[in-house]
């Protein structure tokens, strides 16, 4: 079993290239160096309750999540962000679809 802070090292990584984001970028979102990010996603060092507020907050994910250790298969397929917004527009345009059809069948209903 891993420690707390690999599991919270390799979450971040894992979150941070699903994102598709540099360690620079991250870093800049965080204020914080990237060695520092860098010594963090090794699992080498700790982070104050700030950062890992801060961590959970710009990858929209609760806290308890950055500590559940995964196993991560090779195989493991994951929806990318750009690739979530585009399911989610999708799901919004067909219930919208669906939602018109049904007033318009009510429509004809009371006509």
């Amino acid at each position: 079993m891993a420690g707390i802070h690999q599991i919270l090292g390799e979450n971040i990584k894992i979150l941070r290239k699903e994102h598709e984001w540099s360690r620079n970028f991250l870093a800049d979102k965080l204020d914080i160096s990237v060695s520092f990010l860098t010594m963090v996603e090794l699992g080498q060092r700790g982070v104050s309750l700030a950062l890992v507020e801060d961590i959970a907050s710009v990858f929209r994910v609760p806290i308890p999540y950055l500590f559940t250790e995964k196993t991560i298969n090779k195989n493991d397929e994951r929806i990318k962000p750009a690739q979530m917004k585009a399911l989610e527009s999708e799901l919004k345009n067909c219930i919208n679809d669906r939602i018109t059809e049904f007033f318009e069948a009510k429509w004809k209903e009371n006509s």
